[in-house]
């Protein structure tokens, strides 16, 4: 579906003149990563608004990307499963701070081993983004640097009284190092069913 809408509005921008023919290509592409990332940020806080859960969307989001995007982590074929299953988690992060709380000092204690296991792992590279060694060397004082950060994070909403979003960054980090571990898996199976 993005895909078409990418095509009409590059063919548009053809026809008003605005880029040449040659360069289609090159934005059928891009614009179709734009409304892509766009979809991604815009739906965890549509889905917030209407679970009323509009800090926890924020909160999902600015500690969600960076981490995903530096650590890899599993993807699903098909565009359409990973948005509704990616939606669907969201959806769960920002639901189980009222089912489950964690007291904060079990909430620190969780984000800070499963970050520690996180930086240990990532980055694993996937099909959807390969990864040189050196690419890898470079990335792991980010996500260290990343990593640290959420802990704070979570030690501030702590501090400030703010319980459902350190537990809500306790799901995120889970799901990121669950994604990770996943991919681990998918790399294990297929290399095990090469022999």
């Amino acid at each position: 579906m993005l895909e078409t809408i990418s095509r009409k509005i590059t063919e548009h921008l053809i026809r008003r003149k605005i880029i040449q023919p040659q360069e289609y290509d090159l934005y059928v592409y891009s614009v179709n990563s734009l409304l892509g990332n766009l979809l991604n940020i815009v739906t965890p806080l549509v889905l917030g608004a209407c679970l009323k859960r509009e800090l926890l969307a924020v909160v999902l989001l600015i500690v969600l990307i960076p981490l995903r995007s530096m650590i890899g982590g599993f993807h699903l074929q098909s565009a359409l499963l990973c948005f509704i299953i990616s939606n669907l988690i969201a959806a769960g992060c920002m639901l189980l701070p009222d089912l489950v709380i964690l007291p904060w000092k079990a909430s620190l204690a969780v984000v800070t081993a499963v970050g520690i296991l996180i930086g240990i792992t990532a980055p694993v590279d996937c099909i959807n983004k390969p990864m040189t060694m050196e690419e890898k060397q470079k990335m792991k004082p980010r996500i260290w640097i990343w990593l640290v950060s959420v802990m704070v994070i979570t030690g501030v909403s702590a501090w400030c009284g703010q319980v459902k979003v350190y537990n809500e960054v306790v799901w995120i980090v889970c799901y990121a190092y669950a994604t990770l571990l996943m991919e681990l898996v998918n790399k294990r199976i297929k290399r095990e069913s090469r022999k």
